[in-house]
């Protein structure tokens, strides 16, 4: 043998050995129980996810099961070299509550048991069922990609298994009327019923996602709480519908720092105040910018005739000559509403530009989803009542009273119309006034039904509502609503093109008394006469001549005034992929609100005795607001390793139409023919309004991301308004945002463990505000006509005012600090925010003399105001079990108000109204000194700090009491046992407010009750005491009319009120099972429950004790879906 030849044979030899030694090495491995695979870690201070990845790398067994089991961002260290896989996963998972499965391809995690679970758990038939099926399926995500790995578990049984590649998966030997437990981490864990079926074609399960990576709307776009730069506030569905209320706004009540709700009434309908960090405008609009489903929406309605309703804020834009009564949010159904962002600082606002100076409310209406077609009905029925009354007089009391204030005048003998106490009346009964004008409960009335599926492509929503509320007053008063809800989603298959249209449309039928009873209720006499006769009949109680001794409150009941409002929002969106990350995109809106109202006064309605002199009337009003909006679009996004740029460039085009009529009619020849405007005899014109608003702006947005730890974005906006002359026509603002997460460094990681997530935030930026009216730098007229006569048949004209075309945009430049913590793995959420907004070039009118023909003119003042303050939030996951969960957010707002710059004030017709470094909301007030002991009328400290019954406005007035509350916030505690949930939210304010102190008018006078302060009154000659005596002359009116602006009559008005009280229960799945329901819940809600306060009124919210109050609201209800 030659020696290349044995050599050759050794190489052979050779490589067979090691062919040898690698297939045995290899079969041993391939033997080797999975629990004893190796692994090696070294790693400190970081997630499970990450640690999972590691292990995956080495082992090729990919993690499963669900992402409630366990929390992934929970950080921890450990060191292991060459450690078998179940001896690692015991290390890194003890005394986590959960249980792991070490299987062919995974490892799967689920919730208590055992440390390592055996394959038996999986496999092994322990169920004991006489009759047994099997069951197959294939689990996917919402968007229908196969999801394998999940596991697939019977409920309260020993079997179950995991989906393979192609996410399927079967069971055998279990009962046909068991349950089924999917869960897999990364989504949430769903439980379906089997109901005897052997296949499931596909079982969804939603993605999990945690409190910091929930979608949250901005302008143009979403983001999320963990991405976000801005100060936003998000409220969902789930807390919108908690709260029975008419109008979605009051869901924010208590919920969102930085926001300020105040409900005017408690009527339906009512007029809403909306205030986001303070008071920017001295004179005109302060309201926040709407937008519903990407479509600007009015924050005021036009003048109307529904005084009884309460105003809207400041007047603004649409206010015309009149009064804005009523708030346009209360024709938008709340059960509609997906989610409600309020966003407030720079960053969240400047790409609205002028429209948003007063931040922006963003509401975003549900829409359709893929899967199973569902029918969802909700019946709620209840009633609301007013929840405090006023300690009043008593009769005893009320009759001390009015004869000591006739003695007090030297009056021996009461008068022929002192009705009260000269024998007409009967001065032993004792009527209630507050229990019987404005003590009824009102009936709550609210149905809901929507129809909700679709398919990957094509999704679809309907709804329907009715909703009836009546009043606590007597009389046929209610308010209805109904309400019609859609959206239809469409994506091609390519993912290319995406259509979505949506649209809202709501009739409102509003039936209320035109004279809100509350005032009258304060004030009437208890021993008035019954207010019906033995024949049913109104009683006007005449004397001995036939002259009503009184005007019976029912009687104004009789004056009706109702409100037909039609109301339509709609949106289309339209968008097109030119390539992955670049698409253009366009919406389209268009809203329609038409309003008809109708106030009657028949003669029913008043004196017997004075109807033959009288004229029946009515006024007819009709206002119609539109709009359309065009904003086309061009986004583009791209992500190239650790960065991501997003880029949005757009336009908008945008004209509201408004209009207004309002006639007068009189001379009708029955009271049922009032509502027919042509039976009027005469009519004439009271009122009308007619202007066209047209807007255009160019806006964009640029925003970067490195490593998902370092933010910065970039917006900027030209306004273009026609509120404006030509002179100052366009305007522009930008911000600057930027974040830092600062919880991802290393060295955050190493030294503050305990610390899940930590983010800075910072903004600066400028917004405007053109909510002065249409028209103000024009030259206007008004059609004149003197003494109805004309000149050469025509009518004449008359100038409104002096043009100023260069009245230019008020400007505010906000800057906004913010830190966002989590802790304990995000059990524990802290967010702070510090805000300083600076308003400038304040719109106001500067006073004329007389003689120029006009009252004064629009201009520009060197005027600046500032609202800074702190907003604080906070969310605790106290206790998360698998059947107990206790949740807590509490959330505060310290703000702060003032005029920092006016220049030449001290010249201007401002001057008794602001004072630099003083708040913008003060007014100034009497020093009060008590009752004089000698003359028993009031008194009060003059400029020297002298004592005088009769003090001088102008020079005399120098207390300062700011009416704007102090700070301001509410406590939510939510809490889950099985399937009952129960829900509790705190309301708090700290604020001042105007009380009843000194009664109403003058006490003594006739058929005027009184509240129980004024009891300690002035008697006689070095009484001290704090009210002066009483008495019928109007010769104390004017000591009366300056306590009341004096600061003995503000008091704490503050006040905690349990706002709202949600109690469901749902039933156990094997109920449902029986009925086929989906769901079914039976739940009683509270609105207004309680209050607690020391405030000397009726209720202190309003700090009104003439309006009606929010109500109390207990409903029940039940929720089934099918």
């Amino acid at each position: 043998m030659s020696k290349s030849t044995g050599n050759s044979s050794f190489r052979l030899w050779s490589g067979i050995l090691f062919l040898f030694v690698c297939t045995a090495a290899s079969l041993y491995a391939q033997g080797k129980p999975l629990t004893e695979k190796l692994v090696s870690l070294n790693v400190k201070n970081e997630t499970l996810k990450s640690i999972f990845e590691k292990i995956t790398q080495q082992t090729s067994l990919y993690f499963t099961g669900s992402a409630d089991q366990l929390d992934r961002n929970f950080r921890t260290s450990i060191t292991v070299t060459n450690e078998p896989l179940n001896s690692v996963l015991d290390k890194l998972l003890k005394g986590k509550g959960v249980s792991w499965l070490i299987g062919e391809k995974t490892i799967t995690i689920v919730r208590g048991g055992s440390a390592n679970l055996s394959t038996s758990y999986f496999s092994t038939n322990i169920d004991t069922v006489p009759s047994t099926i099997t069951i197959s399926g294939k689990v996917t995500d919402e968007k229908g990609n196969p999801i394998p790995g999940a596991t697939v578990l019977v409920k309260n049984g020993k079997r179950g298994t995991t989906t393979s590649s192609d996410g399927s998966f079967m069971i055998s030997g279990i009962n046909p009327n068991s349950f089924l437990n999917i869960s897999n981490i990364g989504y949430l864990t769903k439980e379906i019923p089997i109901k005897g079926r052997i296949s499931i074609a596909e079982i969804k399960l939603k993605e999990y996602v945690g409190d910091l990576d929930e979608t949250v709307v901005i302008a143009y776009g979403t983001t999320t709480k963990r991405m976000g730069t801005g100060n936003i506030t998000s409220i969902k569905a789930e807390e919108i519908a908690r709260q029975p209320v008419n109008n979605p706004l009051l869901t924010l009540a208590a919920s969102v720092p930085g926001l300020q709700i105040v409900q005017n009434t408690g009527l339906s309908g009512s007029g809403v105040k909306v205030v986001i960090q303070g008071i920017n405008s001295l004179a005109f609009g302060n309201d926040p910018f709407y937008v519903i489903d990407g479509v600007p929406y009015i924050s005021q309605l036009l003048p109307n005739l529904g005084n009884m309703l309460g105003t809207t804020g400041a007047p603004n834009s649409t206010s015309g000559n009149g009064i804005n009564n009523g708030n346009p949010l209360a024709f938008l159904n709340p059960n509609d509403i997906e989610s409600i962002e309020v966003l407030k600082d720079a960053d969240a606002t400047s790409i609205y530009g002028s429209r948003a100076a007063n931040g922006a409310i963003l509401i975003t209406t549900k829409k359709g989803k893929a899967g199973k077609t569902k029918i969802d009905l909700n019946v709620q029925s209840g009633f609301s009542e007013i929840g405090r009354q006023l300690d009043l007089l008593n009769t005893h009391q009320y009759i001390e009273m009015r004869k000591e204030a006739l003695r007090n005048d030297g009056i021996t003998t009461p008068s022929k119309s002192d009705y009260d106490i000269n024998g007409l009346w009967d001065t032993t009964s004792y009527t209630n006034w507050q229990k019987e004008l404005i003590g009824g409960k009102a009936k709550y009335q609210n149905v809901q039904l929507s129809i909700i599926g679709g398919t990957d492509f094509t999704q679809f929503l309907i709804g329907g509502g009715f909703h009836k509320e009546t009043t606590v007053f007597s009389g046929p008063f209610d308010d209805q609503k109904g309400s019609v809800h859609f959206n239809i989603n469409h994506t091609t298959e390519n993912q290319k093109i995406k259509v979505q249209l949506s649209g809202n449309y709501m009739f409102d039928n509003n039936k209320l008394p035109q004279i809100d009873l509350t005032g009258i209720a304060m004030q009437t006499s208890p021993d008035a006469p019954k207010l019906y006769t033995s024949n049913e009949t109104l009683n006007w109680m005449p004397n001995s001549t036939g002259t009503s001794s009184w005007t019976n409150p029912l009687a104004r009941l009789y004056n009706h005034y109702s409100n037909k409002t039609n109301n339509l929002i709609s949106n289309l969106l339209v968008s097109y992929q030119i390539i992955k990350g670049f698409e253009i995109k366009s919406s389209f809106g268009y809203t329609n609100l038409q309003t008809s109202e109708i106030i009657t006064n028949p003669l029913i309605s008043i004196k017997p005795e004075s109807r033959p002199y009288s004229s029946r009337a009515s006024n007819y009003g009709n206002s119609s607001i539109n709009s359309w909006i065009i904003e086309p679009q061009i986004t583009y996004q791209k992500k190239i390793s650790k960065n991501n740029i997003e880029v949005l460039l757009g336009t908008t085009f945008q004209q509201n139409n408004n209009s207004r009529q309002q006639l007068l009619g009189i001379g009708y020849n029955s009271d049922l023919v009032l509502n027919d405007i042509k039976s009027a005899s005469d009519l004439s014109v009271e009122y009308t309004l007619a202007s066209t608003y047209k807007y255009n702006a160019l806006f964009g947005r640029i925003r970067y991301e490195f490593d998902r730890k370092y933010i910065v974005s970039l917006t900027a906006r030209r306004d273009g308004s026609s509120r404006f002359g030509s002179k100052n026509t366009f305007h522009n603002f930008n911000s600057i945002a930027g974040a830092w997460i600062f919880s991802d460094e290393e060295f955050v990681r190493r030294n503050v463990p305990f610390l899940s997530f930590g983010k800075l935030r910072i903004s600066y930026g400028t917004t405007g505000s053109d909510q002065i009216g249409d028209y103000q730098f024009m030259n206007l007229y008004n059609v004149t006509l003197s003494d109805g006569v004309t000149y050469q048949g025509a009518t004449g004209l008359e100038a409104q005012g002096i043009p100023n075309p260069y009245i230019q945009w008020e400007e505010t430049k906000k800057i906004q600090v913010g830190l966002d913590l989590g802790f304990l793995r995000d059990k524990l959420l802290f967010n702070a925010n510090f805000f300083r907004n600076r308003s400038s070039n304040q719109l106001l009118q500067y006073t004329l003399p007389y003689t120029t023909g006009f009252n004064g003119i629009a201009l520009n003042f060197p005027a600046v105001i500032e609202n800074k303050g702190f907003e604080i939030s906070l969310t605790s996951k106290n206790i998360k079990s698998s059947n107990f969960n206790w949740t807590t957010n509490f959330n505060i707002t310290i703000p702060q108000n003032k005029l920092i710059r006016f220049k030449n004030l001290e010249k201007s017709s401002s001057y008794n109204n602001l004072i630099i470094n003083e708040p913008v909301t003060i007014s100034r007030y009497f020093h009060f000194a008590g009752v004089d002991p000698n003359t028993g009328k009031y008194q009060f400290f003059d400029k020297e700090n002298n004592s005088t019954t009769t003090p001088n406005s102008s020079t005399d007035k120098n207390v300062l009491i700011d009416l704007a509350p102090k700070y301001y916030g509410g406590l939510n505690n939510s809490l889950s046992y099985r399937g009952i949930q129960l829900d509790i939210l705190l309301q708090f304010v700290k604020q001042l407010g105007s009380t009843v102190f000194f009664g109403n008018i003058i006490p003594g006078k006739f058929n005027v009750n009184q509240p129980l302060s004024i009891i300690n009154r002035w008697q006689k000659n070095n009484d001290a005491k704090s009210i002066q005596k009483y008495s019928t002359k109007n010769d104390l009116l004017t000591p009366y009319f300056n306590a009341k602006q004096s600061d003995r009559s503000y008091s704490d008005a503050s006040y905690i009120r349990l706002k709202n009280i949600a109690l469901s229960w749902q039933l156990p799945n094997k109920w449902k099972q029986r009925l086929s329901m989906d769901n079914c819940r039976v739940y009683i809600q509270c609105q207004n429950l309680l209050t607690v306060t020391n405030y000397l009124g009726l209720d202190p919210e309003t700090r009104n004790s003439n309006v009606l109050p929010p109500l109390r609201t207990i409903t029940f209800g039940i929720q089934v879906t099918l």
